[in-house]
């Protein structure tokens, strides 16, 4: 391997809270978004992972890359038989493929997040106030963190 030493992050690293490196404005979409919608969302902004919220703005869900990939490729082959185009046009809601919703209080600290985040193998989590979402942590708010 090439590149100088591994430096790990100093006790200050410790005190860093999810608010603290959380990106804002949230943007959401609901549990009755199409999937189309939420692709759209999701590739205009350079998102990995998408916050599902119900119809009073209360985290319910997540959508990701992967659960969209999933999805679209499962619809297409239940429709092989039938024309591309028609298989394309049946609309499937986001309600259909969200994952369980995972989410982080303000406070939690960043190695804790780190941690969380690599052990369910995701790349951002919503931070939520009273089950809404407030903010996201991605991997590209932690790293420069722990860089430091």
């Amino acid at each position: 391997m090439s590149g100088g030493p591994i430096r790990m992050a100093g006790p200050a690293a410790h005190k860093v809270r999810a608010a603290d490196v959380m990106s804002t404005p949230v943007l959401a979409v609901t549990v009755d978004a199409t999937l189309e919608r939420a692709g759209e969302v999701l590739a205009r902004n350079g998102f990995t992972t998408l916050p599902v919220v119900d119809e009073h703005g209360r985290l319910c869900g997540l959508i990701t890359e992967e659960a969209l990939a999933g999805a679209h490729l499962a619809r297409l082959s239940m429709y092989a038989d039938l024309p591309l185009v028609t298989a394309i046009r049946r609309p499937l809601t986001v309600r259909a493929v969200a994952l369980p919703p995972v989410a982080l209080d303000a406070d939690a600290e960043l190695f804790d997040i780190a941690r969380a985040m690599l052990q369910m193998r995701l790349r951002s989590v919503p931070v939520v106030r009273d089950g809404r979402p407030i903010g996201i942590v991605s991997w590209r708010n932690i790293l420069p963190v722990l860089e430091r």
